[in-house]
């Protein structure tokens, strides 16, 4: 073989091994980064979840307090007191 040639066939074969490692690595990392970022996007919204399991708790027990004060006042319910309007109905 030719020194030129067989130099030659060694750089190719050079920079497909270089091109290869690279891609072997590049493809290592953005794929380590993808498994991380979708496996902490399943937490977030469990600590939605929790949040919102939270405040429904807290407005269950504030409609259980109003409706068993309005089950102790029944009898003395006024309707002005129910509805508060802004200006008079004709001025709506």
């Amino acid at each position: 073989m030719d020194g030129h040639l067989q130099y030659t066939i060694c750089n190719i074969s050079l920079y497909f091994f270089y091109s290869f490692i690279f891609l072997y690595f590049f493809l290592f990392f953005y794929f380590s980064f993808l498994l991380i970022y979708f496996s902490t996007m399943l937490f977030f919204p469990q600590a939605d979840v929790d949040n919102d399991i939270k405040l429904l708790t807290q407005k269950n027990e504030e409609i259980s307090e109003v409706v068993t004060k309005l089950e102790a006042n029944s009898d003395n319910l006024n309707i002005d007191e129910a509805v508060v309007t802004t200006a008079p109905l004709y001025n709506q």
